[in-house]
């Protein structure tokens, strides 16, 4: 049964001026999950009441954007929380092994079985294959150490891939056949589990997390337990330092990458804060008042922060002014991406000089392709305002209702200006 928890938004005044509180106050939060089709919903696991935090664990949500939440597991400490994108309504949860809800949280299923956890180790990370989500990938860690499995069947059997205790799994978009393992060390397999490489690459470490560029996956992120950040630009061939302006350059853990207006925005907690950085490495802190971060979640333009309650951050990296007349053309990255069924593109266009149209408009088209260049539709083909426009790629309208799962391209193109940027479309 569910009980809800009203809260009261004026505690925002009490924290930085740059924290914006979604309640949950006196809970410390260890993950967070957004709805990617309603950004109102929002998934909140609490953790043991630790570090200022007086209120028990559970699992909460809300429909509202964080005014009110409803408990939908008491007394439970949730360490992750995965959604699956195709239909939001299926969910996994880590209490300890793991749960999976087919109804938004309403009701719960147990899914261990076939994993393996002992009494101080849990399960501490899950990943949702982007392509077929029937494909889930579970990581057991902890002192009794841990193992890496592989589900087919959306968690009714699960089969052991990787010995050694798994702290994070990354799943290549373009390729979900490259999969990457933390269990100490960073492993690679390119047939989906059944063989592993180890990237012997960095320098002798533990190693706590990886991920992988959505846009360019060519790039991966690794986080250790003493060294930091390491950043690799070709698969994870060569690895790159990147601790500058750290604290504390001991760990690196949590990741999150999203993109904003064509500016790549990495976040990562390094000892108890969170800290940003626009340009692969160097890193500025976010004011979080002195609270310890629990975990982070960059999606849909926002940044979330779990700590003695859950916070959305606005950053000055992400404030743009939409207003202003541009000065040049720019084509963003689609968001969400990858996506299923529908994506936002953006775009700006400047001030034409065609007098025949007043001065002030120009003319724009942009379509979509595939990878063989084929085109699949025609989003705009008009003449534009100057300023910064939106239009949406829905795969369920008539021209596109057939395409398949996969890589697409979108081109804008006016004038002698043209630019093509990639997008993921996940079924």
């Amino acid at each position: 049964m569910k009980s809800t928890l009203l809260i009261f938004l004026f505690s925002a005044c009490l924290h930085a001026q740059n924290l914006r509180s979604l309640g949950l106050d006196s809970v410390y939060i260890q993950s967070i999950a957004l709805d990617p089709i309603d950004s109102n919903i929002i998934y909140a696991g609490g953790g043991r009441p630790d570090y200022g935090a007086t209120k028990k664990p559970g699992l909460f949500k809300t429909t509202n954007g964080g005014i009110t939440w409803d408990t939908l597991l008491y007394n439970q400490s949730i360490r992750v929380i995965k959604i699956d994108h195709k239909n939001p309504n299926i969910i996994y949860a880590a209490p300890n092994g793991i749960i999976k809800s087919t109804d938004g949280g309403l009701t719960w299923k147990d899914i261990t079985g076939g994993i393996f956890t002992r009494i101080f180790s849990f399960v501490s990370c899950i990943s949702i294959d982007p392509q077929n989500t029937e494909i889930v990938y579970a990581g057991v860690a902890g002192m009794d150490g841990g193992d890496a499995y592989k589900s087919t069947d959306g968690g009714k059997q699960w089969r052991k891939i990787l010995s050694g205790k798994t702290t994070s799994i990354a799943i290549n978009p373009e390729n979900t056949n490259n999969v990457y393992v933390i269990n100490g060390d960073l492993f690679e397999s390119l047939d989906g589990g059944d063989n592993w490489v180890r990237l012997s690459y960095l320098h002798s470490d533990i190693y706590l997390t990886i991920h992988v560029d959505e846009q360019d996956t060519s790039k991966l992120y690794c986080g250790s337990y003493k060294s930091g950040v390491f950043i690799s630009s070709n698969g994870g061939k060569n690895w790159l330092s990147k601790n500058d302006g750290f604290k504390f350059s001991n760990s690196g853990y949590c990741f999150q990458l999203m993109y904003k207006n064509n500016n790549r925005l990495l976040y990562v907690i390094n000892g108890d804060d969170v800290y940003e950085s626009t340009n692969d490495g160097e890193w500025k802190e976010i004011d979080i008042n002195n609270m310890v971060a629990g975990c982070i979640l960059a999606q849909n333009g926002k940044l979330y922060i779990g700590a003695n309650g859950l916070f959305e951050v606005n950053t000055p990296t992400r404030k743009f002014d939409y207003t202003a007349i541009p000065r040049g053309f720019s084509l963003y990255q689609n968001y969400p991406n990858p996506f299923n069924p529908g994506t936002t593109i953006e775009y700006t266009i400047p001030a034409s000089l065609n007098p025949s149209k007043g001065g002030t408009l120009v003319h724009v088209t942009l379509k979509v392709y595939d990878v063989l260049g084929r085109e699949i539709t025609t989003l705009v083909n008009e003449y534009q305002q100057a300023g910064t426009h939106k239009v949406t790629f829905n795969v369920e309208t008539r021209h596109a209702s057939s395409l398949p799962s996969g890589v697409y391209f979108y081109t804008l193109k006016t004038g002698s200006y043209f630019e093509t940027k990639k997008m993921i479309l996940a079924k």
